[in-house]
């Protein structure tokens, strides 16, 4: 108690120093004074700055100094970990008064996290000490609550997550007390730093990693030496084993509810962390608690990183340790100290009064900024306790009552006591209880049964794809590989002699009785057929074909696999791989050769295929598929007898090369070889077991090799061929997939040169013959052309000058031979003239830049978008998105021109055209957009044009510059208005059409069916109709110039006659023929060259129309036809989505870079009467179509093209005792063709009468 004389004068000066630092309040106060005593703006004051909140303040005038009437001897010169306070007391009492103080908002407004390393906090909480917790956001995670784990374990990569894994990892070594170098602990942590940048890493991922052959041989290729590195990293796998055994462990780090402390965090949540003691084993109770402040430290220090995240000058978190036990820790953890400047930490113990301080305790005493006493206490012994208080602190303790506070500075060792507020009665964990059933109803239940079988199948791949198995047993997934095996050769066969043909008989049933096996488990693998094929260097390659049953099943299974391995697959692979290539990897050893590698190590392994290790094999193919069922199907193919010499073999090592898995399994095989180059950093090009490896010196090309080497010999099994020499420089020159690849560029090995020349050699001696028939004849052709086409798009690289000299030079070879093996009969043959070439001058140009081809087609006329075969593979690695974009305006000033007519810019509407419910709009640099329910065109911001969408049934954008509004493409879609997107040539590049669709069986039936019989004859007959269509327009104009040019009549009567010949010869085909489609366009293709001869001389030599140009049409006469057959080309594309069709799944048509085969199939139909006629007639009547500076058509000629094609297409006609239009016909046909997929009916092409 404070004096009474002179207590109001006490109370005067207190009140004033409450205006100061709060520490001038300590000189006031005597021995055995009470904070109680003083007015309560000076206690609020105190405890508010021991708290981090500002004091209330008071300007009084200004008093000279007071003597010190209480003082303490300052004991320890510590280090002091600021915004820190140690709390102890009775348990109970000072776990009250700390919750008291946390749980009021205006204390504490930011996050708040509670440690309640035991489990006794949460007994504590009641609803006189929760204050303000019932107006937060509270995350209660019970962290022994085994039914529904909580997840804390997984770090994002990070600049401190290293540190921190690295600290556990030291933690738990303490823990099991075993011996692990420091150096082993951080390449540990390294490895899951490198692991987070795919992700977030736990204890399972990492061990999964160390586990992994390929990281034990990486570990050993690092700094460590080599003779010590296995045992280390076999007691890194055993020490996390370990760790993980334990259940609570095993959910910190995999548990099903995922929990986020950081997102906690930014949202100022209170987080409490309860881990009951008596709930846990000792071992694991400490493991657990290792793991929660890992989690916490990484969520505080991830927010004190962000940038996005304001420190102010005063820390707004705080996290309180409850009880944080000594007998696993001794020191205090380096994260709080690390975190003390933006966090404050305050630590509540339990205070004994015969038994000294632990040295966690001690620890906390002498280093924290404040200590706190609550009473009341027992007496303390001073010989247990002198190490932190001298005798007047005990005595002063010893005094306290229930309520009573005892507040140190470790700063100045000035001490005072307070009276505080605490709970009266008895304590109920009543609400900790509601928080724990609040908590548990947004978390699922775990799918575990037992944690110890859990754990068991770490390295088991028990994280893989499950049900697999189930799937394949499907009779649909059997029905999808069966499609994919009778593509091929209709007499291939396995050990059974059952081909292609024969199972296709009656394939329901054969794919019945497959499930059922499959199903049943009674499937067994039919012996291989073994064959052998002849390589280049004089020896056999041999083939293991399985019989047809097999190939279905095993087609089945890649369709399944092949979508989960693909996307771990390393990105410098490139075998064997969708939308992959041997350009592709070329092109990424240029760019290395380009970076400064000027050394390559060139590898190929021997005997890749046939050397593999199956139990390596189906140990990395477990890591990814869960499946036993499945796993033990692949194993029982790997294990399949071979028939050799009329004997059964057993297969012991190796996968089969010929079977359709195979490629599949050899890239899981050497997947980790891509992943070991990727960590150590080797740049490399992987093309299924050719290897090149590049590197900037000769040092580092020689231990590139080595590690490879060693890798491929020590955890795969396999040797490398061979050599004489492993590496080279670059400007020696190296060869690679059939390349010489050098500083200056690419070329073409000269061995496959003249393997190239041999085998045209040979087909062409069969041509020559005279005694060959003309079936062998035939056959030969169509396999120079096969063998030019496939060795051109191979070869072919852009850019590549060598190549391309080499291409001319193979062409003029196969000149010189002919001149000598055929007969002039031959040479002068149609057939011979039109055969594929190796080199076209122009070939470069369809495979340059979409930018620069889109320059150099508008200033040519590129019009329709003729169906084709790139003679060579994509040239990009990486998409490039922005050519789909509809709305891209090209960046060349060359290309604007002016969007309505240039002598009639007055009319705003000349750049659009209505045709019915057709809209074609010609505005460059227009603007499109939907108002409450119209259509509105806007140019250099002015309303132009506006139009209800109601009345839309095709909408065709043609211009440069041109934008329309994502909610118009929105409403577009949903009224089902398809969008044609062209350039101002024509050339449609894209269509927009809904997602949604009502027929998604008819497409697959599409994908099903392409290769029936009926659907093929469907295709036939469309050429029959197109060629027969084209001789019908060539007898329309004969008629008109049967008196004014008597001899052209005839003349064009004549070829008509011919033409009709090349339809009965396309009727005629066998669709079950081999190269039926490629026989059927060769032949279309003569007719069509006759069909523009005899066109061309309708036209007038003003023109300057030298005959039908595809690719490049300068003369305004193509360009005409391209801009027409583009209309056409929407149209076309309409009808085939409204009758649900896929217009990418063609009948005849197919190319590699396929802009809609189904489209180029129907519209052959309607070309030559609503097109070729169409243009030709305007011509012939006067029509002066008008091209401008850039060379294209000018706006009003395209808009009398528009006006007059609409007119012709709308007009109604006889068909089939009907009078309708064009267009109706062209729905009417897609729909047909609907319904012959679904065999309601066959199909019968439109045929023009004349």
């Amino acid at each position: 108690m404070i004096r009474e004389t002179g207590s109001h004068s006490y109370a005067r000066i207190a009140v004033w120093y409450a205006a100061r630092s709060p520490m001038h309040y300590l000189p006031l106060i005597r021995r055995r004074t009470c904070l109680l005593c003083l007015p309560i703006i000076v206690q609020k004051s105190l405890l508010n700055w021991i708290f981090g909140m500002p004091a209330f303040r008071v300007n009084l005038p200004n008093i000279s100094r007071i003597r010190r009437i209480f003082r303490t001897k300052r004991r320890y010169a510590m280090h002091q970990i600021p915004n820190s306070i140690a709390i102890l007391g009775n348990g109970v009492l000072a776990v009250d008064a700390t919750l008291r103080k946390v749980l009021t908002f205006k204390e504490c407004s930011g996050p708040l996290v509670i440690l309640d390393y035991t489990g006794r906090g949460a007994m504590i909480l009641n609803r006189e000490n929760m204050m303000g917790l019932s107006r937060r956001n509270v995350e209660w995670h019970n962290l022994a609550d085994r039914m529904r784990p909580i997840s804390l374990f997984h770090f994002h990569q990070s600049e401190h997550m290293k540190r921190i894994m690295f600290e556990y990892l030291q933690s738990v070594r303490k823990l099991m007390n075993i011996d692990i170098r420091d150096d082993s602990l951080d390449w540990a942590a390294n490895l899951a730093h490198r692991l987070s940048r795919d992700g977030a890493v736990g204890l399972i991922s990492l061990l999964q990693s160390l586990a992994a052959p390929e990281t034990r041989r990486w570990f050993m290729d690092e700094h460590l030496s080599p003779q010590d590195s296995p045992p280390e990293i076999s007691l890194l796998v055993d020490m996390l084993k370990w760790a993980l055994a334990y259940p609570a462990v095993y959910a910190m780090s995999e548990g099903i509810n995922r929990v986020s402390i950081l997102d906690a965090l930014r949202k100022n949540n209170v987080i409490w962390l309860e881990a009951r003691q008596e709930l846990f084993e000792r071992n694991e109770h400490a493991l657990v608690l290792f793991m929660a402040e890992a989690a916490l430290e990484d969520a505080l220090k991830s927010v004190c990183e962000d940038p996005r995240v304001k420190m102010g000058a005063k820390p707004s978190s705080m996290v309180v340790h409850l009880f944080p036990p000594s007998a696993i820790r001794h020191e205090i953890s380096s994260w709080i100290e690390a975190t003390a400047l933006w966090v404050r930490h305050a630590s509540v113990h339990r205070l004994e009064s015969r038994r000294p301080l632990s040295a966690l305790q001690k620890n906390w005493v002498n280093s924290s900024s404040f200590i706190w006493v609550i009473g009341k206490v027992e007496s303390l012994v001073a010989s247990c306790h002198e190490s932190w208080l001298n005798a007047q602190e005990i005595g002063c303790i010893n005094r306290m009552e229930t309520g009573g506070l005892w507040i140190k500075s470790n700063k100045d060792g000035k001490a005072i006591v307070a009276k505080i507020s605490h709970t009266k009665g008895e304590l109920n964990s009543s609400l900790s209880d509601f928080y724990r059933r609040l908590s548990t109803r947004r978390l699922k239940i775990s799918p575990i049964i037992q944690t110890a079988g859990a754990t068991q199948s770490i390295n088991a791949g028990g994280n893989g794809e499950k049900g697999l198995y189930e799937k394949i047993c499907d009779i649909d997934s059997l029905r999808l590989g069966w499609q994919k095996v009778r593509s091929g050769r209709k007499d291939s066969h396995g050990a059974d002699q059952v081909t292609i043909a024969m199972f296709d008989s009656n394939p329901e049933r054969e794919l019945k009785a497959l499930s059922g096996e499959l199903k049943k488990g009674e499937y067994r693998c039919r012996p291989l057929r073994r064959v052998y094929i002849p390589k280049h260097d004089g020896s056999k390659r041999g083939l293991s074909i399985a019989c047809i049953r097999d190939r279905v099943v095993q087609a089945a299974c890649l369709l399944l696999l092949d979508p989960v391995f693909e996307v771990h697959f390393s990105p410098y692979s490139f075998a064997f791989r969708p939308r992959r290539s041997a350009h592709h990897a070329l092109a990424l050893l240029k760019s290395m050769i380009n970076g400064g590698f000027s050394w390559a190590v060139i590898a190929d392994i021997r005997k890749c295929f046939d050397t593999i290790d199956h139990g390596v094999l189906l140990d990395l193919i477990s890591r990814k598929i869960n499946d036993d069922e499945l796993i033990n199907l692949i194993a029982h193919w790997l294990n399949a007898d071979v028939i050799e010499f009329q004997e059964f073999l057993p297969m012991i090592i190796g996968v089969p090369q010929g079977e359709s898995l195979s490629p599949l399994l050899a890239n899981i095989y050497l997947d980790p070889l891509d992943k070991h180059f990727e960590k150590l950093g080797i740049r490399f090009v992987r093309y299924a077991d050719d290897i090149t490896i590049m590197t900037p010196s000769e040092d580092d090309a020689i231990k590139a090799f080595h590690i490879m080497e060693g890798f491929l010999s020590d955890v795969l099994h396999l040797e490398i061929k061979p050599v004489t020499k492993n590496y080279v420089h670059v400007s020696e020159g190296f060869e690679y997939l059939g390349f010489k690849i050098a500083k200056e560029g690419l070329s073409i090995r000269q061995r496959k040169m003249d393997e190239i020349i041999d085998v045209i050699q040979e087909l062409m001696m069969v041509l020559g013959k005279d005694v060959a028939t003309l079936a062998e004849k035939m056959d030969a052709v169509i396999r120079i052309n096969a063998t030019i086409r496939g060795f051109r798009n191979y070869f072919f690289v852009v850019g590549e000058n060598q190549i391309m000299q080499q291409l001319a030079f193979l062409d003029g070879c196969i000149e010189q031979m002919a001149n000598h093996l055929l007969p002039s009969r031959i040479k002068d043959d149609p057939v011979w003239i039109c055969r594929e070439r190796f080199y076209f001058a122009r070939t470069i140009e369809d495979v340059e830049s979409d930018e620069t081809r889109a320059v150099r087609e508008a200033k040519s006329g590129l019009g329709y978008p003729e169906d084709r075969q790139d003679p060579v593979p994509g040239h990009k690695l990486i998409k490039d998105e922005a050519k789909h974009s509809p709305s891209v305006a090209p960046s060349d000033a060359s290309l604007v021109i002016d969007a309505g007519d240039e002598h009639d810019s007055s009319h705003r509407e000349s750049g659009v055209v209505e045709n019915g419910d057709r809209l074609y709009i010609l505005m460059h640099g227009s603007y499109l957009m939907s108002d409450h329910g119209d259509l509105v065109i806007k140019r250099k911001k002015v309303e132009a044009y506006r139009r209800p969408l109601d009345g839309i049934g095709l909408l065709f954008l043609q211009g440069h510059g041109m934008n329309i509004s994502v909610n118009l493409q929105l409403t577009l879609a949903e009224k089902d208005i398809p969008v044609v997107f062209a350039p101002p040539v024509g050339h449609p590049i894209a269509v927009l059409n809904p997602l949604a669709s009502m027929k998604s069986f008819l497409r697959s039936r599409q994908a099903i069916r392409r290769d029936d019989q009926d659907i093929i004859r469907a295709g036939l007959n469309m050429l029959a109709a197109k060629v027969g269509n084209q001789a019908a327009v060539l007898q329309y104009f004969s008629k008109y110039r049967t008196r004014t040019l008597p001899e052209l009549a005839g003349q064009l009567k004549n070829a008509a006659t011919d033409i009709r010949s090349f339809k009965d010869k396309l009727r005629s085909l066998d669709p079950a023929a081999a190269a039926v489609r490629a026989t059927a366009m060769g032949i279309e293709g003569y007719a069509a060259n006759m069909y523009w001869r005899m066109l061309m001389r309708l036209i007038p030599e003003r023109f300057g129309f030298s005959g039908r140009m595809k690719k490049i049409g300068n003369d305004v006469v193509n360009q005409c036809l391209n801009y027409v057959y583009g209309i056409l080309y929407g149209e076309t594309w309409r009808a085939i989505v409204k009758a649900g069709l896929d217009p990418y799944f063609g009948l005849i048509h197919g190319s590699q870079r396929d802009q809609g085969s189904l489209v180029f199939d129907v519209i052959e139909e309607f070309r030559a009467p609503f097109a070729d006629r169409l243009i030709i007639g305007m011509l012939g009547r006067g029509f002066q179509p008008e091209m401008n500076q850039h060379g294209m058509l000018r706006t009003r000629t395209k808009r009398l093209l528009v006006k007059s094609f609409s007119k012709k297409w709308f007009d109604k006609i006889s068909w089939r005792s009907n009078r309708v239009s064009p267009a109706e016909i062209l729905e009417q046909q897609a729909r047909s063709l609907a319904r012959l997929f679904m065999n309601e009916e066959g199909y019968h092409p439109f045929r023009m009468k004349w």
